[in-house]
């Protein structure tokens, strides 16, 4: 429901903004750009419109904590990648930070799935 209420008076309230500030380096930005940049910006849109509908809907499905908890999961997941691709250094201070919000996770799991039986 909020997918369809949200959209319209965004529209309204922003169009003027947009049209006064950004249209002409809109343009201009447009007229020299090749296809494949217009193509990412693009694509880049899409994705951050199916993005917000995919929120939207995992929200439907999950209760606010538990989707924040997994929003937080992402974040150490990213982190744990970003160290094994990069070789980006962790403090001690993040590794426990980390860790911390794995056990918060696993026994978020585990009380939720205890309520559930």
């Amino acid at each position: 429901n909020t997918v369809f209420l949200v959209p319209p008076p965004a529209i309204i309230f922003l169009t003027p903004l947009i049209l006064s500030s950004e249209i002409l380096p809109l343009i201009k930005w447009f007229q020299a750009s090749e296809w494949w940049q217009v193509g990412v910006v693009v694509v880049s849109c899409v994705t951050a419109f199916l993005l917000n509908l995919s929120t939207f809907w995992l929200l439907k499905v999950v209760s606010g904590v538990t989707y924040s908890v997994a929003g937080n999961f992402k974040v150490v997941v990213v982190i744990i990648v970003s160290v094994m691709i990069f070789r980006n250094p962790v403090s001690v201070q993040s590794g426990i930070g980390c860790a911390i919000t794995v056990a918060g996770c696993f026994w978020y799991a585990s009380i939720k799935q205890r309520t559930v039986e």
